[in-house]
């Protein structure tokens, strides 16, 4: 099961955009498709944009090995397979009891992916999940966490990126603009050190 898959755009790069992978943040990439649908970006080759890919409402995941056995799972790197993103983009949703273990910096030694950066908006920027960058080749993969209790700001600053996504003629291109975005060398620093994380998994 799966559900409407949005194209803007054609031909390459393909960029793609995935959400509500687990639990209840299909809530979160539903207030982003009702926007992706109504934007006028000047898109360079594929924008795609499937805002629920998990219809369990059990959360399981994506670091633990048993979600990509689930059906949620598979369809995910079905997805990834069939379009070959160059860059990919997973959008989640955060309670605030959440917010303390995804920021946490010890999270590469707890869980074996690093911490997210935390924008002053409240949206998260970070990895997705190492068994992923495993099983498919990415050359940009990031994740973005949102608060599942709706924060404009942080909605906000996740459409700049998306666009900054689909608009970008390049994964160099895409790379550059992203590590600029935020007026914070710490983040320019986070950034660098994400390129070089990703780097560890391509083939």
């Amino acid at each position: 099961m799966m559900e409407e898959i949005l194209v803007k755009g054609g031909g390459l790069p393909v960029k793609l955009a995935v959400g509500g992978l687990h639990g209840r943040e299909w809530i979160v990439s539903r207030r982003i498709e009702s926007k992706i649908r109504s934007v006028d970006w000047s898109i360079v080759g594929s924008f795609i944009f499937v805002p629920r890919v998990s219809f369990d409402a059990y959360y399981r995941t994506t670091l633990d090995i048993s979600f990509y056995r689930s059906e949620a799972g598979l369809n995910l790197i079905r997805l990834i397979k069939r379009f070959k993103p160059s860059i990919y983009i997973e959008i989640h949703g955060y309670a605030k009891s959440s917010l303390r273990r995804l920021v946490d910096p010890m999270r590469l030694q707890k869980k074996g992916v690093p911490s997210f950066f935390k924008l002053k908006s409240g949206l998260l920027l970070g990895s997705i999940s190492p068994i992923t960058l495993s099983l498919v080749d990415i050359e940009l993969p990031l994740a973005l966490e949102l608060p599942l209790k709706h924060r404009r700001n942080a909605l906000i600053d996740c459409m700049r990126l998306l666009r900054i996504v689909a608009e970008s003629r390049s994964v160099e291109d895409a790379w550059k603009i992203l590590i600029g975005y935020y007026n914070d060398p710490v983040f320019r620093s986070y950034m660098e050190r994400m390129k070089i994380w990703i780097n560890l998994f391509r083939r």
